[in-house]
Formats: structure tokens, C-alpha cells, sequence
């Protein structure tokens, strides 16, 4: 489904970013050359886990992982200069 959404769209996964907060559901953008973010809160186990067992970005399909979507966001923008 990504491939299609990325062919109809015309979005390059190589500047596009996947938010998700189930690890597993970011395999499929990482393989497709988006960046990844896990966005973890205290409700969701699967996130939990993975940074209990990891410490975070330790599986290679995440890039990025957060509690806090809009600061990072916020950084994000800053590092851009807007």
C-alpha cells in the first residue's frame, strides 16, 4: 500500500517521514527510504517495550523516537530555519 500511495501521490520517501506508534508498522516506509519516528506515550505497550528492551532507535527501521510529537516537530522546523 505504501508504493501505491507514494506512485499516486508522487511523494519522494526520500525527503517523507512515517509517525507511527507501532514499531513494526514502520518496516515497510523504512524499506521504501522514509525516516521513521516512533512516537511512544504511556498507554502504548509496544513502544514501551521496544525501549525497554532497546533503549529506542536500536532496531535499524526506526530512525527516531519521541514522547513529545510536537517538540519534536518543533525541533524539526527549527533545524530548518522556520
Amino acid at each position: 500500500s505504501y508504493k501505491k500511495f507514494v506512485s499516486a501521490t508522487g511523494i519522494a520517501p526520500k525527503t517523507a517521514a512515517m509517525f507511527e506508534d507501532i514499531a513494526r508498522n514502520l518496516e515497510a516506509p523504512h524499506a521504501l527510504g522514509m525516516t521513521t519516528v516512533l512516537v511512544t506515550s504511556p498507554d502504548n505497550r509496544d513502544a514501551l517495550r521496544l525501549n525497554a528492551e532497546t533503549g529506542g532507535t536500536a532496531q535499524p527501521h526506526i530512525d527516531h523516537v519521541t514522547s513529545d510529537l510536537p517538540g519534536f516537530l518543533e525541533a524539526v522546523a527549527a533545524s530548518l530555519g522556520r
